[in-house]
């Protein structure tokens, strides 16, 4: 009878298992750097009058991996973070729901941009830095846990 051994299957499981938490790891690093920059992509698209909707943006960790959430901001009890991201203002007289222009220091934070398009500072700012950083996140990603698996 004749036959082949194969040996060292439980140090190759030993090594795939390291490996594995080792690109789960960089896993969810790179999931946090993609919030951090969808976050950093959206306050310099969100519109600016006092600071306070900029600053309300911050990154949740999920179950899931990570989120960005901006607000809540309130301006005379109506919530002012959800009404500047959808593009809606207010005529303070008779509450009547229009669509805003952008203030001055929101003007010139655009610089040059076209306002709520693209880079520029606006309506759908968070939607709109998601869809940027997203267009590569997959590649990106890949990138990063590729790195641990070697």
């Amino acid at each position: 009878m004749s036959g082949v051994r194969i040996v060292g299957g439980d140090r190759l499981i030993r090594n795939l298992s390291r490996r594995g938490r080792a690109a789960e790891r960089m896993g969810d690093y790179g999931l946090k750097l993609l919030a951090d920059e969808i976050e950093e992509e959206s306050r310099a698209r969100t519109p600016e009058r006092t600071g306070k909707l900029v600053e309300s943006h911050r990154v949740v960790q999920t179950k899931e991996g990570y989120g960005v959430m901006v607000g809540p901001v309130y301006n005379d009890g109506v919530e002012y973070s959800v009404m500047m991201h959808e593009g809606l203002g207010w005529d303070q007289d008779d509450m009547d729901l229009e669509p805003y222009e952008l203030g001055r220091k929101s003007r010139s934070k655009n610089a040059g941009k076209t306002a709520h398009y693209g880079r520029g500072v606006g309506w759908k700012f968070l939607e709109r830095a998601s869809r940027s950083v997203m267009r590569d996140a997959v590649g990106r990603l890949g990138n990063i846990i590729g790195k641990a698996l070697r």
